[in-house]
């Protein structure tokens, strides 16, 4: 243990050397106290293709930010660069740069000025008109490319150098980013080839991570592993960043709104601190076996969503610095965490080490370079890009390593499992026979418990086929005397009520009648042997058709009969006796089971789906989910002391269910004890016409 100790301090004061001698190893910050006389114009040849223009630069720091071109052309405030990028960083000032270009005799005329990093908010150019004035243009995130020529992703200005004497341009910079002021010069061709190769370039390096992103997602998909899943989302966000960084989101998706660019900026920086975080807390499991690393990682992962507060409600600046500050101090909480976990034995620890350092180590220098504290180099500016690659590649194949291993373990766990799978199957296979046995003998009972069902249900189906043959004749005789009434045979019948008694006499039979029909043709309790006969029906009519037959029985318990049709309502494809009896049937058990003085309401509505609804509601006695399972069952009926004086076949509700499936719809029922019940049976669209 203290070898790994002293191994881990050792590390971490390598880490240390690295990020403390950064400075003496790349060079110094920008600007000198004793600068060097003003440059010498730059001179153009026709050889030449990209110039550096950093020596030839001048530098002014406008500290109140309020000068203007006339304020500072020719002024004697500016002093000459240091030969290296001017870098102003989180300054609040706006800074001014002023150099001169020569044209030598043959050399083109037309040039590209390009100036900055992407992240530059506004850059300004003045460049002499010709007449004693200043042509000006603007660049730069917060300008709105779309609608421009702009095709490339740093600010970049089309001027025209004269042949013969220097002309003297002036830049103007104003950023919340850090103001990191390159300057280069290109010929049209030379800029379009820079651009191409730094298209193939990125598009391969983002291929690259978005086929490491692609594969490690199906990975977490199929796996359901958290590691990988934590190592996707820290790749998608680390993409985004990158993307902000080199540019592209301006031209491609912030082109209508530019102020969004440093929002978005800011965000996905911010977030890449606090997935890489939580991806390093997921992957090195420091929940279970480093609780105080774990807590501090996750303390440090909401230190992000400060800059974004400073940002937003406070300065813009200073949450860019603070943002700076935060993730400058992230490789050291990373490598605090991991040099932790190497001193105790962590095998993950290591390779996550390993996959980092470069990454670790280009973020610190590039927050360093954002600070002022590194000058602006290649190193400082893509170290980070060089490290996310190799870094996502070995946390690929650290991640791989990590799955072989717990394959690994999950073979020995399975070999482990197999044996003592063989051993239950011996044990299994026993109780199987002697179940077998058992079960040889249930069958025989099964069988001839099967018989004697078989025998009640014939029983039952001669039952029902004898009292409906018993019920036609006198419902024959009904249907004849109620015709001859209605119709006066023998003789006229002085009140006219007798005669409209007489056709609801005759029509109750003969419903009735059909109904025993049913009864006689399937001789069970289901209607599959019922063929329907689609007709429209009115809603309206259907209602006074079917409330006719319970009148009677709901004024002899005094309880209110409502009918309620919404507007619009529907015409209904059905039959329109089947359609009759469900209504019916539903009406007679709600005013059965509602007390007197009680309330059952029909009501017709269209249907949400588009089809229509017809509800019977009652205020009754309602029942229990089990009880109203039971009621839907053939011959179920509730327990018959909640409704000692009324009785039933059981039959209802199974037929009025039968019949709407029939329709192609469903019955929907809903009830609570002592609340009443709710039946409504659906017509699908295609049984109703609006």
């Amino acid at each position: 243990m203290r070898r790994r100790s002293r191994a881990a301090s050792r590390i971490l004061l390598l880490i240390a050397l690295v990020l403390g001698l950064a400075p003496a190893w790349i060079g110094t910050a920008s600007g000198a106290d004793d600068p060097p006389p003003r440059p010498e114009p730059v001179l153009l040849q026709a050889e030449d293709g990209t110039i550096g223009l950093a020596p030839a630069l001048e530098i002014l720091e406008d500290v109140a930010g309020t000068l203007d071109i006339a304020a500072v052309a020719g002024s004697g405030a500016f002093r000459p660069s240091s030969g290296r990028p001017p870098n102003f960083g989180y300054a609040p000032s706006v800074a001014w740069l002023r150099f001169r270009l020569a044209r030598a005799p043959g050399a083109p005329a037309d040039w590209m000025l390009a100036i900055g990093f992407p992240t530059l908010d506004r850059v300004t150019l003045y460049e002499p008109d010709g007449a004693g004035g200043w042509r000006r243009r603007e660049g730069g995130d917060s300008v709105a490319a779309r609608g421009t020529d702009e095709t490339y992703r740093r600010p970049v200005f089309p001027i025209t150098v004269p042949e013969g004497g220097p002309v003297e341009l002036y830049v103007r910079v104003d950023s919340v980013s850090a103001k990191l002021l390159t300057a280069d010069l290109f010929a049209p061709a030379a800029l379009e080839r820079q651009s191409m190769i730094e298209l193939v370039v990125h598009s391969v390096y983002f291929g690259a991570l978005g086929a490491i992103a692609l594969f490690m997602a199906g990975a977490a998909l199929a796996l359901r592993d958290r590691v990988y899943g934590a190592y996707v989302v820290w790749i998608a966000v680390t993409l985004w960043t990158n993307s902000e960084l080199l540019g592209y989101p301006r031209l491609l998706l912030w082109a209508f709104a530019p102020e969004l660019t440093n929002i978005s900026t800011l965000a996905a920086s911010s977030a890449a601190v606090s997935t890489g975080l939580l991806f390093v807390a997921v992957f090195l499991d420091l929940g279970r076996v480093a609780p105080w690393l774990n807590r501090m990682c996750l303390a440090y992962v909401a230190l992000p969503a400060l800059s974004l507060t400073l940002f937003f409600l406070v300065d813009n600046r200073l949450g860019y610095r603070c943002h700076s500050m935060i993730a400058l101090f992230a490789p050291v909480v990373l490598a605090l965490v991991v040099v932790s976990r190497i001193a105790a034995g962590q095998r993950e620890a290591r390779m996550l080490f390993l996959a980092w350092v470069i990454t670790l180590i280009g973020v610190a220098l590039f927050q360093l370079r954002n600070l002022q504290v590194v000058p602006i180099t290649p190193l400082t500016s893509y170290l980070h890009h060089l490290g996310t690659v190799i870094g996502m590649i070995a946390f690929a194949a650290a991640i791989a390593e990590r799955f072989r291993r717990i394959s690994d373990r999950a073979d020995a766990e399975l070999l482990r499992r197999e044996t003592r799978l063989e051993a239950q199957i011996d044990q299994r296979v026993q109780a199987i026979a002697r179940a077998n046995r058992d079960l040889g003998r249930a069958a025989d009972q099964h069988e001839r418990a099967r018989a004697r069902l078989e025998a009640a249900n014939d029983a039952k189906t001669a039952f029902l086929a004898r009292v409906g043959r018993e019920l036609r004749a006198p419902l024959d005789g009904i249907a004849a005397f109620a015709t001859i009434l209605r119709r006066q045979k023998l003789g006229p019948v002085r009140n006219p009520r007798y005669i409209e008694f007489a056709g609801y006499i005759d029509e109750s039979s003969q419903h009735l009648r059909a109904i025993v029909d049913d009864m006689l043709g399937t001789a069970s309790s289901t209607v599959d042997g019922v063929e329907l006969a689609p007709t429209y029906v009115d809603a309206r009519r259907l209602a006074d058709a079917s409330l006719m037959f319970v009148r009677g029985a709901a004024k002899a318990k005094d309880i209110a009969l409502e009918v309620a049709i919404a507007e619009p309502m529907p015409t209904i494809i059905a039959d329109f006796r089947a359609a009759k009896q469900m209504l019916i049937n539903l009406a007679a058990n709600a005013i059965k089971f509602t007390p007197r003085g009680g309330r059952v309401t029909l009501r017709m509505e269209a249907d949400r789906t588009g089809g229509a609804a017809v509800a019977v509601e009652d205020t009754g006695i309602g029942m229990t989910e089990a009880e109203l399972e039971r009621a839907l069952e053939p011959f179920g009926q509730v327990d018959p002391a909640q409704s000692a004086d009324e009785h039933g076949t059981g039959l209802g509700l199974p037929m009025v269910r039968s019949l709407i499936e029939m329709h192609g719809g469903r019955l929907e029922a809903r009830s609570t004890r002592g609340a009443g019940t709710i039946m409504r049976l659906v017509f699908p669209p295609l049984r109703a016409v609006a």
